[in-house]
């Protein structure tokens, strides 16, 4: 398995855009990290689509993040943290403590497998981000993909208050 990384310097808003051709130039890899240890090393800010949390050590590393102080934005599909086996629930409580942690909650059902964006350079697919189940390397077309439809999200929803 094989984790593409983007730069941390693309994220600048003074950086030109880049032709397709030269960004795979740009990527490293990490042969070792799984999505739990990429949220355990998150650095600002983790995105997830998380239809269905039954990974307690995801939602606890999540949890861990935001009270880290990092801000977390959680798009799962309305009444999910209802469900007997989730964790969705549990994470999103921690929204509610003192100090609040940071953490945005979005109820959208998009079409896309779960994933995970890591400090707005790393991506995760699959079912591995949440709970059983394989998670694979996202690549740059999709992690454009991925900000397009999150950005498309934050900007016509509003991020709920409590579950």
């Amino acid at each position: 398995i094989q984790k593409y990384t983007f730069p941390s310097n693309l994220n600048s808003p003074h950086h030109a855009p880049m032709r397709p051709l030269i960004l795979p130039l740009l990527l490293t890899s990490s042969a070792h990290a799984t999505p739990l240890q990429d949220i355990q090393q998150a650095q600002t800010h983790i995105t997830a689509y998380l239809p269905h949390l039954t990974s307690q050590s995801i939602a606890q590393a999540l949890k861990d993040a935001a009270n880290k102080g990092l801000r977390l934005t959680i798009i799962a599909p309305q009444h999910t943290h209802h469900q007997n086996d989730s964790y969705l629930l549990s994470l999103l409580l921690a929204s509610k403590q003192t100090p609040p942690a940071p953490i945005h909650y979005y109820q959208e059902t998009i079409q896309a497998p779960p994933f995970l964006i890591i400090d707005a350079r790393t991506l995760w697919l699959g079912p591995g981000t949440q709970g059983p189940g394989s998670a694979s390397p996202g690549n740059p077309k999709q992690l454009a993909s991925a900000f397009t439809l999150t950005g498309k999200i934050s900007q016509t929803s509003k991020p709920e208050s409590h579950p």
